[in-house]
């Protein structure tokens, strides 16, 4: 609780509402990186730059096209998709400024176009975030059309998001809680905007008074509940992606943690490395046995891939690859340094550990206390699905209890975010018109979208379950933390060859 109330304390500060920053470093370098090079980040949002560039371009060409471009600059969704063009252009300046002209002078504060970068990077976010959660969760049950095709309706109501949160995730500038005026300066003026046109007479494609039907101002009552929800509702998109940058720079421990056992009394990773060939040999063979039993099934193998389940168990493949491939790095490399940040590899066992823990966990209990009831059947024979709603479970806490790396509150947004990214996807499934192998219009019977209330109340039940266990998962750290102090001694090096890689020890380097 300490360390909550120093970070909310040090957020509401004066200086946390303006620009104001110690180091220009971090405007263009990534938090991945352990060098001091602008490179990396510059190639990054320049990728990102001409994705933005290009989805502004296919929709106003497609719009012009199909309806006329005079319509294209009344909405919300493509003054989201210019402001993150912007966003992403001023990251990739700023990058290409300290790559071509050397490192940026901060000492008399920072330069005006890397506060151009910040306050665009700012709104951008959540603004696009909340186009996003609007229009799949108010706008697509109206039977009016928002984009010329749906190729183009995931563009620029899907992928707007994704681009965002890359340039987030791939950053190592803060986001400050008290930056939330610049979304809703933003969002006030497109609502001054939005009342004008009414006012001017204007209508939208089809000739109705209105730009979206949930802001019609013939019913003024209405429009100004939906503009205060959606207010609240972009400052507390504002706060998650602040969280999710906290989540983002937590990521910082000693490397041993994540290579050496709690239960050692070694610097030795061999143990730990032989462990976790074991749980990902596991892994493999179960998802293997999966799909082959869906390739021989009367199903097409295309539907494995839309279940939460199978989500989770390529989730579980992917976190103990990446926890044999650390281990297998230090054995062969020797110690991974951390002087200026954890490697890529790293950071990504303990984002994808953070993530299939708790999901593991939610997949067992989701399954057998609501699906098997439902006598939901979705694998092939009763032993796999033992193997995948429960085994699943055991190999995650095999993982957990045999590390020795540290689980924090902050990194819920990890295991959170990927739960989202599900929800949009079986949202998006079911807008398509997916059908499950059985014909039925859902993946879930419990996650039906014709039945909106009921699927909310599902996801938010869920979410919430999600959370909870990731603090479960903290809980067990600690557990497995406080017995092995009192079984261990401390992993001290005995020997200073046991800091040398062991795959070619020194003795042998001089043969």
């Amino acid at each position: 609780m300490g360390a909550v109330k120093n970070y909310f304390k040090g957020q509401f500060q004066i200086r946390k509402f303006k620009l104001e920053h110690e180091s220009s470093y971090d405007f263009y370098e990534s938090c991945f990186q352990n060098n001091r090079s602008a490179l990396p980040l510059l190639i990054i949002r320049g990728i990102l730059f001409l994705a933005c560039l290009g989805i502004v371009l296919a929709s106003f060409i497609l719009t012009a096209q199909g309806i006329s471009a005079r319509f294209w600059p009344i909405y919300l969704t493509h003054w989201g998709l210019v402001l993150i063009t912007v966003a992403s252009g001023f990251g990739f300046a700023v990058s290409a400024k300290a790559y071509y002209g050397g490192p940026i002078d901060s000492d008399f504060g920072l330069p005006w176009y890397i506060k151009a970068y910040w306050v665009s990077y700012s709104t951008s976010i959540p603004i696009a975030i909340f186009i996003t959660v609007f229009y799949w969760i108010f706008l697509t049950n109206d039977n009016q059309e928002f984009a010329v095709s749906f190729a183009l309706d995931i563009l620029i109501h899907a992928v707007n998001s994704v681009l965002m949160l890359i340039l987030l995730f791939t950053a190592s500038h803060p986001s400050n809680l008290l930056h939330f005026y610049f979304s809703i300066v933003l969002a006030v003026i497109y609502v001054i905007f939005n009342i004008i046109y009414y006012y001017a007479g204007g209508t939208d494609p089809m000739g109705n008074p209105f730009i979206y039907p949930v802001l019609d101002w013939r019913n003024p009552g209405v429009s100004a509940i939906t503009v205060v929800f959606s207010a609240i509702l972009i400052i507390i998109l504002h706060i998650i992606v602040t969280l999710l940058t906290e989540a983002r720079d937590a990521i910082a421990s000693d490397p041993s943690d994540f290579y050496i056992s709690v239960w050692q009394r070694t610097k030795s990773p061999v143990p730990l490395l032989i462990w976790r060939i074991l749980l990902l040999l596991t892994s493999l063979a179960i998802v293997i046995t999966s799909m082959t039993f869906y390739g021989l099934s009367e199903f097409h193998i295309g539907y494995w891939f839309i279940y939460l389940t199978h989500w989770g168990l390529s989730l579980m493949v992917l976190s103990t690859g990446f926890g044999v491939a650390v281990s297998a790095k230090t054995y062969i490399s020797g110690p991974i340094g951390a002087d200026l940040s954890l490697p890529w590899y790293v950071k990504a066992f303990w984002v994808l550990h953070n993530i299939s823990v708790p999901v593991a966990f939610l997949i067992t209990l989701f399954y057998w206390t609501l699906l098997y009831s439902a006598n939901f059947q979705e694998e092939m024979g009763k032993g796999l699905d033992i193997a995948i709603h429960g085994i699943n479970s055991l190999i995650m806490f095999l993982q957990l209890i045999s590390s020795a790396h540290p689980t924090r509150v902050v990194h819920c947004t990890h295991p959170f975010l990927f739960a989202l990214v599900y929800v949009f996807f079986n949202l998006i499934y079911y807008v398509a018109g997916g059908k499950d192998p059985l014909g039925n219009p859902w993946i879930y019977p419990v996650v039906h979208w014709g039945e909106p209330a009921a699927a909310t109340i599902v996801v938010v039940i869920t979410g919430i379950v999600l959370i909870f266990l990731h603090l479960v998962t903290i809980v067990l750290a600690a557990i497995r933390n406080a017995i092995s102090k009192r079984c261990t001694r401390p992993s001290e090096p005995t020997d200073p060859a046991e800091l040398e890689a062991l795959r070619n020890p020194p003795w042998q380097s001089s043969v």
